[in-house]
């Protein structure tokens, strides 16, 4: 009693004016004037800063499975089999990060600036509440999916498991503050953690696989100690200011959590099916054909999956830039970042087509210590046949993150999922081979993005922010006459 209250120590409107009238450390004004003046050349900027993030964190997935192929094919299987439940977990930190982006974006394009430091401490809250039961669940899940493949596989992805579900909480959480630093449009910054956390990752690797003698194992750990350094320097930077909110570890409105979920949960829970559709998916294999035949699709899947870096790159740029038009209602220059965004996905995943087409020797090659003549006559076919997936896998990606700036991120997850199971029945009735099981991958994969695209172009044009808003005020208005409720009980 007779202490002051927090609002009254601390003036929010007179810290966020300052941070205009000074621009702050990132100059965050002049980032928003920017996505809105010129999108065109916001989306290139952000998108070619942000790339660097996602090529080094691409090459880092890759050279691990390079490291890992080393080991043993049973290796290789093992990690096929637990990346699905592995980006069960990761997709909370991309549904909660995108969430954040999207949301935090469209009440900065609307200069409700206020907004954002609930909606930033709620993205943070969600990430530390859901990472515990996801820790559990990897835990949990190992010996009851893996364990049909045999003891080897099962005690190779245990190793493999159980540092990952200690360091749950950084992981989830660094997605989580890269999607504020987008929101934001503060890419550099994302770039930098990346930049300081992933060599570290790509350096401890093969020093713990080899030179510790930790095999498998030795990746994870590599894995977690890389995330938790991209968290301590992002924590850092948002401690020294310079950005319209502040990270703060309490307890959010749950009108602010409300608005994120309903973004990001969507986003989440499409991520995690699909881990779970290629866990079903690799089991199928397994049984069908053997652990040989997933091994093999599995390093043939690499190059494509390295690519996704393009789209990835792209919507983290147009993602923040599409969001504030939105907000500020120009609806006509949203549509046209989006298109200008999807073209330039769809001219680069054409190059990387080409090249992967022009270059497969060498590029199966690494995965067999460099040497050429051990690359197997399979592996080569299955390698040029998955360059043709590329186009369709990398605009359906993007197509199905775009749809959360137009806030149909159910509509993505419910389609995506039926995609996933026409695929799963696809390998069920014809998948009897390598060919068989490549082709229906790649068939499959360009059905998806195709109508992924048409979802997205539909929404784009029936998109009405003003239902955005009628929403968002239903939510709070039904929270408030709950509290109201529950104070009047009291």
């Amino acid at each position: 009693k007779g202490i002051p209250s927090f609002k009254e120590r601390f003036d929010v409107k007179a810290y966020l004016r300052n941070i205009r009238e000074k621009g702050g450390r990132h100059n965050v004004e002049e980032n928003l004037d920017e996505m809105l003046g010129n999108p065109k050349r916001s989306i290139v900027r952000m998108s070619l800063v942000v790339s660097l993030t996602y090529l080094v964190t691409k090459l880092n997935v890759f050279m691990d499975k390079v490291w890992i192929a080393n080991i043993s094919e049973a290796a290789v299987a093992a990690i096929g089999t637990v990346s699905p439940i592995y980006s069960v977990v990761s997709a909370a930190g991309v549904g909660i990060g995108t969430g954040a982006c999207v949301c935090i974006s469209y009440v900065l394009g609307r200069r409700e600036y206020e907004k954002t430091q609930d909606l930033a401490t709620a993205s943070v809250f969600l990430s530390l509440a859901v990472s515990v039961p996801l820790g559990i669940f990897m835990v949990l899940s190992i010996h009851p999916i893996v364990g049909v493949e045999g003891a080897e596989i099962t005690e190779l992805a245990s190793e493999y498991v159980i540092p990952l579900a200690i360091g749950c909480p950084v992981v989830i959480l660094s997605g989580v503050l890269g999607g504020l630093f987008k929101a934001e449009g503060a890419m550099r910054k994302m770039t930098f953690c990346a930049l300081v956390s992933i060599p570290v990752n790509m350096v401890l690797t093969p020093v713990l696989i080899y030179g510790a003698g930790w095999g498998i194992m030795g990746a994870s750990i590599a894995n977690v100690i890389g995330s938790a350094v991209s968290v301590a320097v992002a924590l850092y930077l948002f401690r020294k200011g310079g950005y319209h909110f502040k990270i703060r570890f309490g307890i959010p409105t749950s009108t602010s959590m409300k608005e994120i979920s309903s973004v990001g949960g969507p986003k989440a829970v499409e991520e995690m099916i699909g881990g779970l559709i290629i866990l079903a998916q690799s089991m199928i294999i397994v049984t069908k054909t053997g652990s040989d035949t997933l091994a093999l699709v599995e390093l043939a899947f690499a190059f494509p999956y390295f690519m996704t870096l393009v789209p990835d790159s792209i919507t983290a740029g147009a993602q923040p830039v599409c969001s504030a038009h939105a907000g500020e209602r120009d609806i006509s220059g949203m549509r046209r970042s989006i298109m200008y965004a999807m073209k330039i996905n769809m001219v680069i995943s054409l190059a990387a087509m080409v090249f992967m087409l022009v270059f497969a020797s060498p590029l199966c090659s690494l995965f067999s210590g460099g040497d050429q003549s051990r690359v197997t006559d399979e592996l080569l076919t299955v390698t040029r046949l998955f360059a043709f997936m590329i186009p369709m896998y990398l605009l359906g990606r993007m197509s199905g993150d775009m749809l959360q700036v137009v806030r149909k991120s159910d509509m993505s997850a419910i389609v995506f999922s039926a995609m996933g199971i026409m695929r799963l029945a696809m390998y069920l009735i014809w998948g009897n081979d390598t060919m068989e099981v490549a082709w229906m991958d790649l068939i499959g994969t360009s059905l998806a993005g195709l109508v992924m695209f048409i979802l997205l172009m539909y929404y784009v044009r029936r998109f009405d922010p003003d239902e955005v808003d009628r929403k968002s005020e239903s939510r709070s208005n039904i929270f408030s006459v709950l509290r109201d409720r529950r104070a009047a009980a009291e």
